[in-house]
């Protein structure tokens, strides 16, 4: 017995030594720990675009109404001067803002285009280009009648109908632009009582499956060095002098430590990063799952009896893993026989047993 513990010890200890499994271990749980603590990536509202209005335009007011009481995923406001838009920009409060020109309705029905919303943006490309959308968007809706208006009004061919042609165009404009004959889509989502809610007020939920199918796999990985390593030490002759019940029980140890290190660095990535259920689920199939690695890759031991070979079965093991398991997506809901296969991989269980 003592001499089990020793080498559990010493086992423990060559583990540790390891400087990639030692970075795996501490890693893990330290990135879980950083991105759950920074309240700026977490808790941060959405990107704030600021609005001037040089004058008190309708399309310009129109406009900037719209997106004021818009529920989109940006947050648009009205600053009272370009100084105070400039300086917002500048302190990072605002991502980006709009400086809409004066006399903006003629300017645009003189198709003088130049200058007539000039961007204010910070480095964020990504988010200037969205508003943007966002922005002629609502700028068409406002002022789109105009278009049809200003043709009309130009045009010969309704110059004995001019005024019953804008009624028309005016009341079809409205009709369409805000009623149910033009397609669009409005998301909602049925809660559990029975209420809908819209998109603006869909709360994301925290996703486990990613994490969790990694560490899996991590794991997983974990007890099958472990077989290669005993097989590597069982070739070299460690095991020569020994009994052969303690041979037995060495095989066990070399799976057991690297699984059991990297199942408790999983755990604590798994409360750090906050995708936890209750705390006997996930200590009850975490021990599953340690036990059923242990037993399957002592038998692949006796089965596999070469480290060369147990080498290159780790990759087939970790690509079947992730295609065929449910880590990103769930395969099987679209390739029926993934269904099958993916019983062949260990991390497929602990997903389900957490699920």
């Amino acid at each position: 017995m003592n001499k089990i513990i020793l080498w559990f010890f010493l086992l423990v200890k060559r583990q540790l030594k390891n400087i990639v499994l030692l970075i795996f271990l501490i890693g893990l749980p330290l990135c879980a720990f950083i991105i759950s603590h920074i309240p700026k990536a977490l808790e941060s509202g959405a990107p704030r675009i600021g609005i001037v209005l040089l004058d008190l335009d309708s399309t310009s007011v129109d406009t900037a109404n719209s997106l004021i009481s818009d529920s989109s995923v940006l947050e648009f406001y009205t600053c009272d001067s370009s100084e105070e838009l400039y300086r917002s920009i500048e302190n990072g409060d605002t991502d980006c803002g709009y400086i809409f020109s004066k006399d903006l309705t003629n300017q645009l029905d003189n198709k003088s285009y130049k200058g007539c919303i000039t961007l204010i943006k910070n480095s964020s490309e990504f988010i200037s280009s969205l508003s943007n959308e966002i922005l002629f968007s609502a700028l068409f809706r406002v002022y789109g009648k105009n278009i049809a208006t200003n043709y009309i009004n130009e045009s010969t061919l309704f110059s004995s109908i001019k005024s019953s042609a804008i009624k028309m165009t005016n009341e079809k404009y409205d009709y369409y632009v805000n009623g149910a004959a033009t397609f669009h889509i409005d998301y909602n989502t049925l809660s559990d009582n029975g209420d809908t809610n819209s998109l603006s007020e869909i709360k994301v939920e925290k996703s486990s499956f990613p994490i969790r199918g990694i560490l899996s796999i991590l794991i997983f990985v974990a007890g099958l060095f472990g077989c290669v390593q005993w097989l590597k030490d069982s070739e070299n002759g460690v095991f020569a002098p020994m009994s052969y019940s303690f041979q037995r029980i060495s095989r066990i140890l070399y799976i057991v430590i690297p699984t059991l290190l990297f199942a408790i660095s999983s755990l604590l990535t798994i409360y750090l990063a906050n995708v936890q259920v209750s705390l006997w689920v996930e200590l009850k199939s975490m021990i599953l799952y340690i036990l059923l690695i242990i037993v399957f890759c002592s038998l692949l031991s006796y089965i596999i009896r070469k480290s060369s070979l147990m080498i290159s079965l780790i990759p087939i093991f970790i690509i079947g893993s992730l295609v065929l398991c449910p880590v990103f997506i769930n395969i099987a809901t679209f390739l029926p026989v993934a269904n099958i296969l993916n019983k062949l991989f260990l991390p497929y269980y602990y997903l389900m047993w957490v699920a």
